[in-house]
């Protein structure tokens, strides 16, 4: 897991799975940010309430997306133009799970087959 130009590597007293928990994910978001310097960009405890694509007329041939938000704690509401926009609404943040039967029964033994990557 990780993105190609900032690969996820296990550190010391960290989760080293390859597919880790929420907790890992969150410092490994932490890192990037802090690694390509972008956490200063990142807006937090704010609400969008409008994306929208901005008139082609006001910008020529390149897109721009108006975003109107208003934070969380003053509810001061401000309408910037960017060049994109990322959504993180949070929509993975319970997983879905598949029902299959025996799938969470402890597993004792050895498997008759290999695993490789």
């Amino acid at each position: 897991m990780g993105y190609s130009d900032f690969p996820f590597v296990a550190r010391k007293g960290r989760d080293g799975r390859r597919f880790p928990g929420h907790h890992e994910l969150l410092l490994y978001l932490k890192d990037f940010a802090d690694h390509f310097r972008v956490r200063e960009l990142i807006r937090f405890n704010t609400r969008v309430d409008y994306v929208g694509m901005v008139d082609f007329a006001k910008f020529g041939k390149n897109c721009r997306w108006v975003v109107r938000s208003r934070g969380r704690k003053d509810e001061k509401v401000s309408e910037e133009v960017f060049d994109a926009v990322v959504v993180a609404t949070g929509h993975y943040s319970q997983p879905t799970l598949p029902n299959i039967t025996g799938m969470f029964l402890s597993l004792s033994g050895t498997f008759p087959g290999c695993f490789s990557p």
